[in-house]
């Protein structure tokens, strides 16, 4: 199923990839959880980062409150998608 996320209201699509210094992830794991609404996918990475997050926020706003609570369990570096060429 292909789903539409601008009309769902969902403007701000975003990877982030996340950068965890303590092998302990499971309090960074149980915030994911509870951002479901916003998150797409969640995937256990190696090389650049532990996770890669793909999410979708319905504004500027909301991805950064998100960013706010996010640093309480992680450091992350920010790609925002501008336009999908394929």
């Amino acid at each position: 199923i292909k789903v539409n996320h601008a009309k769902l209201g969902c403007f701000t699509y975003a990877f982030l990839n996340i950068y965890i210094k303590d092998t302990h992830h499971q309090p960074f794991l149980s915030f994911i959880h509870s951002k479901e609404d916003h998150i797409l996918n969640n995937y256990k990475i190696s090389g650049d980062g532990c996770y890669l997050l793909e999410c979708r926020f319905p504004s500027n706003e909301a991805l950064n409150q998100f960013l706010l609570e996010l640093n309480n369990y992680a450091n992350y570096k920010l790609s925002i998608v501008i336009e999908k060429t394929l």
